[in-house]
């Protein structure tokens, strides 16, 4: 199964840390926040999005929400170096939260959860190919 990954930090620094914690994956970059929302609003569709959340301009919390808007079912990762924003990031259904300073001890172990939830989800779609395109739909409508 190809996982589709995004990243988005304002440090260079703590993208590399994501990349050296799961080196055989590939992952979209972004340094914007702007830059990301674009490409989803776009239709750039992922399965996991690492988020800083505090960035200039469009924080990490809000960048999360309006992607929620777009597509409600990328697992959210947020990534900080503060807890405090923990209770809002829950709003937008966080998956998980890792603390900058502890990142690569922790990647590994919330990866395998990823793994785990991504595994339970696919059952639920149905994936097709269009157009160069691959594309899923749901079995069953949420009622």
């Amino acid at each position: 199964m190809e996982i589709k990954i995004a990243v988005c930090d304002d440090e260079l620094l703590h993208i590399e840390n994501i990349r050296n914690a799961l080196p055989d994956l590939e992952m979209d970059i972004y340094t914007s926040p702007f830059l990301l929302f674009e490409a989803v609003k776009d239709g750039k569709e992922y399965d996991v999005l690492f988020l800083d959340i505090i960035m200039p301009g469009f924080d990490g919390i809000s960048l999360a929400r309006e992607i929620r808007e777009i597509n409600e079912d990328m697992i959210i990762v947020f990534i900080t170096s503060k807890m405090e924003f923990m209770q809002t990031g829950y709003e937008v259904r966080a998956f998980r939260y890792l603390l900058k300073d502890q990142l690569s001890q922790g990647l590994k172990r919330v990866w395998n959860d990823i793994e785990a939830e991504l595994t339970a989800k696919k059952d639920e779609y149905f994936v097709y190919e269009f157009e160069r395109q691959t594309n899923r739909c749901r079995y069953r409508e949420k009622r």
